[in-house]
């Protein structure tokens, strides 16, 4: 993961030489130039003299350094939060183009599922920085809830998606771990902010079943947290963060604990004032889904009147 000012410089210089690519095969398409490039994940290096697969390439790099920028982002900071949900969706537009406009992948980076399932990512960490901002700005329970709702379903369908990489060399056991976390916690998130609406609109029954799921679940995301923070070791898993562990660690703790807190204080008001039934989680209604991050498209980043000026003159 690049620092920020680095990585701000480093996507300015591939925004430059995107744009000169682009030139270069209007203008002289027939040229052959060697172009190596190192997988991402396997480290093969792959050579081709095609223009098509350099900018692929460039492209992918672009991607990769917006997700830095965005993962550098101070979020506990409101312009921090909209910089890095901006540079999630730009992250995503970008490897949406690699799977719509190169057919044809000759390294595993930007094979059309590999892409695929990294665009997700980004849109789910998009999800998730979206879901903080609602936090920050005290939004209504029942429409946090369905942002969380959605986070955790991006997740979840990562989650299959990972376990196809397993013994090919892509993606390590961390990442199914860290997503199988990500899954478990926006669940139980989703859960608790719906029980606030439940109990504000007088269901106490709905909303004391879902503080007890949202703590089942808060627990075994922390549970999973503590064995991944103990056994993450940061050198065996370069694509993901250093301080995935503790990050990771720290979240689940924080909302294990809260979740621990509600649900008992919810119990004994249902025993002392409601009395309320308490319905079993199969019975419990299906909060829906926001959808709140979309690819930002690669025509719309670079026609940006900074990114136009960063390219400069033909």
């Amino acid at each position: 993961v690049l620092r920020w000012s680095v990585a701000i410089k480093a996507r300015d210089l591939l925004y430059k030489y995107f744009g000169q690519l682009e030139l270069l095969e209007l203008r002289f398409s027939e040229i052959r130039v060697q172009f190596p490039w190192h997988d991402a994940f396997t480290t093969k290096v792959t050579t081709q003299t095609s223009l098509a697969f350099e900018k692929a390439s460039i492209i992918f790099q672009i991607a990769s350094t917006h997700s830095s920028i965005a993962i550098s982002q101070n979020r506990s900071d409101p312009e921090g939060l909209k910089r890095a949900f901006n540079y999630f969706k730009t992250a995503a537009g970008m490897l949406t183009y690699i799977n719509d406009n190169f057919l044809h992948a000759p390294s595993t980076d930007l094979s059309k599922e590999v892409v695929k399932f990294l665009t997700n990512i980004m849109l789910a960490q998009a999800t998730e920085v979206f879901f903080e901002k609602m936090i920050d700005e005290k939004k209504g329970p029942a429409i946090v809830s369905k942002v969380a709702a959605q986070a955790a379903y991006l997740y979840t369908g990562l989650t299959e998606e990972v376990k196809e990489f397993m013994g090919r060399g892509i993606f390590d056991r961390n990442w199914i771990t860290l997503i199988q976390i990500k899954a478990k916690y926006f669940t139980a998130q989703s859960h608790y902010h719906r029980s606030i609406a439940d109990t504000a609109a007088g269901k106490h029954g709905d909303s004391l079943a879902r503080l007890n799921v949202a703590d089942g679940l808060a627990k075994e995301a922390h549970r999973l947290g503590r064995n991944f923070n103990s056994d993450f070791v940061s050198t065996y898993s370069p694509t993901l963060p250093p301080d995935a562990g503790t990050s990771i660690l720290e979240l689940t703790k924080s909302l294990q604990t809260l979740l621990t807190e509600k649900r008992e204080e919810a119990s004994r008001d249902s025993d002392l004032i409601y009395n309320a039934v308490v319905p079993a989680e199969a019975a419990l209604p299906v909060i829906d889904k926001l959808s709140v991050a979309q690819p930002i498209p690669i025509q719309e980043v670079y026609g940006n009147p900074d990114v136009q000026k960063v390219i400069g003159p033909d």
